[in-house]
């Protein structure tokens, strides 16, 4: 019983725990160039809060790539001059997501879609482009960005709670010998 009361607990916490954030991955694979990673989008799905991934382009290889930050999915162009950006989660052709070299402020990431797009565990034609030192160093690779959505916390805790509960019935459940 005791087992199941500690079981039901974690189920509690799991549930209350910030479920309004959605998280997924990405991948862009292009011409010569990629980048990886995970981000999360706010409560409405709407403005992507959070990204940290890798990118590998030109010269650079396996550079990580953290999300700059913005408030709300209005355009914005990139602090270099070079990208305009909204880090809405429906990215579209007119803005895209701004990712920053967090070892160096003067290289964006910036990821665009070639036709407005709201991704649900989808792939679509994309485009990556490269600015350095406040120069473009590759203005758009085309390839394609695949997103997918990434479990949440609170399923995996229910799914474990479930095991759980049914090992403890099965480990209580009487038994009875006949003779």
């Amino acid at each position: 019983m005791k087992v199941l009361a500690v079981l039901a607990a974690l189920g509690a916490l799991a549930l209350a725990s910030n479920a309004s954030a959605k998280d997924y991955t990405w991948s862009f694979v292009g011409d010569g160039s990629s980048s990886s990673g995970v981000f999360s989008t706010d409560a409405t799905d709407t403005l992507v809060v959070s990204a940290s991934g890798t990118f590998t382009q030109g010269a650079y290889a396996n550079e990580a790539i953290v999300l700059y930050p913005k408030a709300t999915p209005t355009q914005s162009v990139s602090p270099d001059g070079r990208w305009f950006y909204d880090n809405a989660y429906g990215i579209n052709a007119a803005n895209g997501w701004l990712l920053v070299d967090p070892t160096d402020s003067t290289v964006f990431i910036n990821i665009w879609a070639n036709s407005a797009t709201q991704f649900a565990d989808s792939s679509a034609p994309a485009t990556q482009g490269l600015s350095a030192q406040g120069n473009y160093v590759d203005t758009g690779l085309g390839g394609v960005l695949t997103l997918s959505a990434a479990p949440e916390p609170a399923a995996w805790a229910l799914l474990m709670i479930g095991v759980g509960a049914m090992g403890a019935a099965l480990r209580t459940r009487r038994r009875t010998v006949e003779i």
